[in-house]
């Protein structure tokens, strides 16, 4: 009987500590952030944390400025991507007109780290 006890607190205590080890490796639901752009397209993208389960919401969106023929300056609607327990999301803003400047914005938690939801946002530089 005392074997059985021992074994199956071994098994608990083993178990424990995969979820625990889980829940750490995932904390915050991401690992990588990338933004560029230049005069023809704004790109965004955020890859998922390795996790196994993945249980995550990745959300990546880019926003282009433009200007016209005659010199006026304007912001594009947003280009959003999301998913739930996904490796990576990412947005393409493409608009006719040259770009002149651009925003990407990123959201992402990690539902088995119990992470909050989090946002960042990169001004993005024309080249």
């Amino acid at each position: 009987m005392n074997k059985k006890v021992s074994f199956l607190l071994l098994l608990a205590l083993v178990l424990a500590a995969s979820v625990f080890s889980i829940a750490l490796a995932c904390d915050g639901g991401h690992s990588r952030e990338t933004s560029w752009g230049n005069q023809d397209k704004v790109f965004a993208s955020i890859s998922a944390c390795s996790c196994s389960p993945r249980a995550n919401h990745l959300y990546a969106s880019t926003r282009a400025q433009v200007e016209d023929q005659y010199g006026y300056t304007y912001w594009m609607n947003w280009v959003e991507s999301y998913g739930d327990n996904v490796s990576y999301k990412s947005s393409t803003s493409n608009p006719a007109n040259p770009i002149i400047g651009g925003i990407a914005h990123f959201r992402h938690s990690c539902t088995t780290g119990g992470s909050p939801y989090t946002y960042h946002q990169h001004y993005v530089t024309i080249v």
